[in-house]
Protein backbone atom coordinates (compact mmCIF):
# COMPACT_ATOMS: atom_id res chain seq x y z
CA UNK A 1 0.00 0.00 0.00
CA UNK A 2 1.24 3.48 -0.86
CA UNK A 3 2.25 5.80 1.95
CA UNK A 4 2.48 9.58 1.93
CA UNK A 5 4.37 11.89 4.23
CA UNK A 6 3.85 15.54 5.04
CA UNK A 7 7.26 17.18 5.42
CA UNK A 8 7.57 20.50 7.23
CA UNK A 9 10.22 23.03 6.25
CA UNK A 10 11.12 26.25 8.02
CA UNK A 11 13.15 29.31 7.04
CA UNK A 12 12.97 32.15 9.51
CA UNK A 13 13.47 32.91 13.16
CA UNK A 14 14.72 29.82 14.92
CA UNK A 15 17.07 26.98 14.01
CA UNK A 16 17.54 25.10 10.75
CA UNK A 17 17.54 21.84 12.74
CA UNK A 18 13.82 22.42 13.32
CA UNK A 19 13.11 21.32 9.74
CA UNK A 20 11.30 18.02 9.56
CA UNK A 21 10.33 17.86 13.24
CA UNK A 22 6.60 17.74 12.42
CA UNK A 23 6.66 15.01 9.76
CA UNK A 24 3.61 12.74 9.66
CA UNK A 25 2.74 9.70 7.54
CA UNK A 26 -0.64 9.01 5.93
CA UNK A 27 -2.26 6.21 3.95
CA UNK A 28 -3.88 8.57 1.45
CA UNK A 29 -2.62 11.63 -0.43
CA UNK A 30 -5.90 13.47 0.17
CA UNK A 31 -5.53 13.02 3.92
CA UNK A 32 -1.94 14.24 3.78
CA UNK A 33 -2.92 17.36 1.81
CA UNK A 34 -5.63 18.23 4.30
CA UNK A 35 -3.20 17.92 7.20
CA UNK A 36 -0.62 19.99 5.28
CA UNK A 37 -3.14 22.80 4.87
CA UNK A 38 -4.15 22.77 8.54
CA UNK A 39 -0.55 22.93 9.72
CA UNK A 40 0.41 25.65 7.23
CA UNK A 41 -2.61 27.70 8.29
CA UNK A 42 -1.66 27.31 11.95
CA UNK A 43 1.88 28.51 11.27
CA UNK A 44 0.48 31.51 9.41
CA UNK A 45 -1.41 32.54 12.57
CA UNK A 46 -4.69 31.37 10.96
CA UNK A 47 -4.45 33.97 8.19
CA UNK A 48 -5.62 32.11 5.08
CA UNK A 49 -4.38 34.92 2.83
CA UNK A 50 -0.80 34.03 3.79
CA UNK A 51 -1.20 30.37 2.76
CA UNK A 52 -0.77 29.29 -0.88
CA UNK A 53 -0.81 25.92 -2.62
CA UNK A 54 2.24 25.12 -4.74
CA UNK A 55 0.23 23.74 -7.67
CA UNK A 56 -1.82 26.96 -7.78
CA UNK A 57 1.28 29.13 -8.09
CA UNK A 58 3.35 27.43 -10.79
CA UNK A 59 2.78 25.72 -14.13
CA UNK A 60 5.65 23.35 -13.32
CA UNK A 61 3.53 21.43 -10.82
CA UNK A 62 0.07 19.93 -11.15
CA UNK A 63 -2.31 19.27 -8.27
CA UNK A 64 -1.36 16.11 -6.38
CA UNK A 65 2.12 15.88 -7.90
CA UNK A 66 4.88 14.80 -5.56
CA UNK A 67 5.94 17.87 -3.58
CA UNK A 68 2.57 19.59 -3.84
CA UNK A 69 1.32 21.11 -0.61
CA UNK A 70 1.12 24.49 1.05
CA UNK A 71 3.56 27.27 1.88
CA UNK A 72 3.22 30.46 3.87
CA UNK A 73 5.04 33.70 4.56
CA UNK A 74 4.14 35.95 7.47
CA UNK A 75 4.52 39.70 7.97
CA UNK A 76 7.86 39.20 9.75
CA UNK A 77 9.30 37.25 6.78
CA UNK A 78 9.11 33.87 8.51
CA UNK A 79 8.23 31.31 5.88
CA UNK A 80 7.88 27.58 5.50
CA UNK A 81 5.94 24.78 3.91
CA UNK A 82 4.16 21.47 4.40
CA UNK A 83 4.85 19.31 1.35
CA UNK A 84 3.29 15.95 0.47
CA UNK A 85 5.54 13.20 -0.87
CA UNK A 86 5.00 9.54 -1.72
CA UNK A 87 7.51 7.28 0.03
CA UNK A 88 7.80 4.55 -2.63
CA UNK A 89 11.49 3.79 -3.34
CA UNK A 90 12.52 6.65 -1.01
CA UNK A 91 15.11 5.96 1.71
CA UNK A 92 15.48 9.52 3.00
CA UNK A 93 14.39 13.09 2.35
CA UNK A 94 16.88 15.93 2.05
CA UNK A 95 15.63 19.34 3.18
CA UNK A 96 17.55 22.40 2.01
CA UNK A 97 16.51 24.49 4.96
CA UNK A 98 17.34 27.96 3.65
CA UNK A 99 15.02 27.65 0.64
CA UNK A 100 12.31 25.21 1.83
CA UNK A 101 13.25 22.64 -0.82
CA UNK A 102 12.73 18.89 -0.35
CA UNK A 103 14.41 16.14 -2.39
CA UNK A 104 13.62 12.40 -2.11
CA UNK A 105 16.69 10.15 -2.05
CA UNK A 106 17.23 6.46 -2.67
CA UNK A 107 19.57 4.64 -0.28
CA UNK A 108 22.43 4.95 -2.80
CA UNK A 109 21.80 8.68 -3.23
CA UNK A 110 21.64 9.16 0.54
CA UNK A 111 24.98 7.41 1.08
CA UNK A 112 26.56 9.52 -1.66
CA UNK A 113 25.13 12.70 -0.13
CA UNK A 114 26.52 11.89 3.32
CA UNK A 115 29.92 10.98 1.87
CA UNK A 116 29.98 14.30 0.03
CA UNK A 117 29.02 16.34 3.09
CA UNK A 118 31.57 14.51 5.26
CA UNK A 119 34.33 15.28 2.75
CA UNK A 120 33.36 18.96 2.59
CA UNK A 121 33.20 19.11 6.40
CA UNK A 122 36.65 17.58 6.87
CA UNK A 123 38.12 20.05 4.39
CA UNK A 124 36.39 22.94 6.17
CA UNK A 125 37.82 21.82 9.52
CA UNK A 126 41.36 21.55 8.12
CA UNK A 127 41.22 25.06 6.68
CA UNK A 128 39.19 26.70 9.46
CA UNK A 129 40.85 29.74 11.06
CA UNK A 130 38.60 29.31 14.14
CA UNK A 131 39.59 25.78 15.22
CA UNK A 132 36.13 24.48 14.36
CA UNK A 133 35.21 20.87 15.08
CA UNK A 134 32.72 18.39 13.62
CA UNK A 135 30.05 19.45 16.11
CA UNK A 136 30.19 22.95 14.62
CA UNK A 137 28.94 21.59 11.27
CA UNK A 138 27.12 18.33 12.02
CA UNK A 139 24.36 17.16 14.33
CA UNK A 140 23.70 13.42 14.32
CA UNK A 141 20.57 12.03 15.97
CA UNK A 142 20.44 8.57 17.53
CA UNK A 143 17.90 7.39 14.94
CA UNK A 144 20.24 8.14 12.02
CA UNK A 145 18.78 11.49 10.98
CA UNK A 146 21.55 14.00 10.40
CA UNK A 147 21.99 17.74 9.92
CA UNK A 148 24.84 19.66 8.27
CA UNK A 149 25.17 23.43 8.44
CA UNK A 150 27.64 26.08 7.36
CA UNK A 151 29.28 23.99 4.63
CA UNK A 152 28.05 25.92 1.58
CA UNK A 153 25.07 28.10 0.66
CA UNK A 154 22.59 25.79 2.34
CA UNK A 155 21.87 24.00 5.60
CA UNK A 156 20.89 20.36 5.05
CA UNK A 157 18.55 18.21 7.10
CA UNK A 158 18.28 14.50 6.23
CA UNK A 159 15.26 12.58 7.52
CA UNK A 160 15.13 8.78 7.13
CA UNK A 161 11.80 7.34 6.00
CA UNK A 162 12.06 4.46 8.50
CA UNK A 163 11.82 6.99 11.34
CA UNK A 164 8.61 8.58 10.05
CA UNK A 165 5.50 7.29 11.79
CA UNK A 166 1.82 7.79 11.33
CA UNK A 167 -0.44 9.22 14.02
CA UNK A 168 -3.64 7.21 14.48
CA UNK A 169 -5.53 10.09 16.10
CA UNK A 170 -4.59 12.52 13.33
CA UNK A 171 -5.41 9.98 10.62
CA UNK A 172 -8.80 9.33 12.21
CA UNK A 173 -9.55 13.04 12.47
CA UNK A 174 -8.58 13.65 8.86
CA UNK A 175 -10.63 10.67 7.71
CA UNK A 176 -13.65 12.07 9.54
CA UNK A 177 -13.04 15.42 7.87
CA UNK A 178 -13.11 13.73 4.46
CA UNK A 179 -16.45 11.95 4.86
CA UNK A 180 -18.35 14.33 7.14
CA UNK A 181 -19.57 17.76 6.02
CA UNK A 182 -18.93 20.68 8.34
CA UNK A 183 -20.93 23.78 9.18
CA UNK A 184 -20.62 27.18 10.82
CA UNK A 185 -23.34 28.85 12.90
CA UNK A 186 -23.13 32.64 12.75
CA UNK A 187 -25.16 35.83 13.11
CA UNK A 188 -26.29 36.76 9.62
CA UNK A 189 -26.21 40.54 9.12
CA UNK A 190 -28.41 40.30 6.02
CA UNK A 191 -31.13 38.64 8.13
CA UNK A 192 -31.07 41.15 10.94
CA UNK A 193 -28.28 39.35 12.82
CA UNK A 194 -30.38 36.23 13.25
CA UNK A 195 -28.51 32.99 13.82
CA UNK A 196 -27.86 31.21 10.55
CA UNK A 197 -26.01 28.11 9.40
CA UNK A 198 -23.88 27.51 6.32
CA UNK A 199 -22.61 24.08 5.31
CA UNK A 200 -19.39 23.11 3.53
CA UNK A 201 -18.04 20.00 1.87
CA UNK A 202 -14.63 20.34 3.52
CA UNK A 203 -12.88 21.92 6.49
CA UNK A 204 -10.63 23.90 4.14
CA UNK A 205 -13.59 25.54 2.35
CA UNK A 206 -15.11 26.46 5.71
CA UNK A 207 -11.92 28.18 6.83
CA UNK A 208 -11.62 30.17 3.60
CA UNK A 209 -15.25 31.33 3.78
CA UNK A 210 -14.99 32.28 7.45
CA UNK A 211 -11.78 34.29 6.99
CA UNK A 212 -13.46 36.25 4.19
CA UNK A 213 -16.92 36.77 5.67
CA UNK A 214 -16.62 36.81 9.46
CA UNK A 215 -15.10 39.68 11.42
CA UNK A 216 -14.04 37.39 14.25
CA UNK A 217 -13.23 33.75 13.57
CA UNK A 218 -11.67 30.86 15.42
CA UNK A 219 -11.48 27.21 14.41
CA UNK A 220 -13.83 26.11 17.20
CA UNK A 221 -16.67 27.66 15.18
CA UNK A 222 -16.38 24.87 12.60
CA UNK A 223 -18.53 21.91 13.61
CA UNK A 224 -18.98 18.43 12.16
CA UNK A 225 -22.47 17.28 11.24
Amino acid sequence: MKKYVVIDTWNGEGYSTENGVDIKQFDYRKSALKWAYKRALSNAQDDADDVQRYSDQTDLMKANDNGDGYFWETYDDNCGSYQVWETKDVYAFMIQCNVNDVTPLTKKQFIEEIEDKEAIMKDAIIHSPFNEMEEDFEFQEENGDVYYGGLDDYDYQYRLVKNIKGDSEINSAIAEDEVTPVYIDFLNKEKGFKEDRIKFDSYELAVKWAKTNLEKFNHDMIKYE
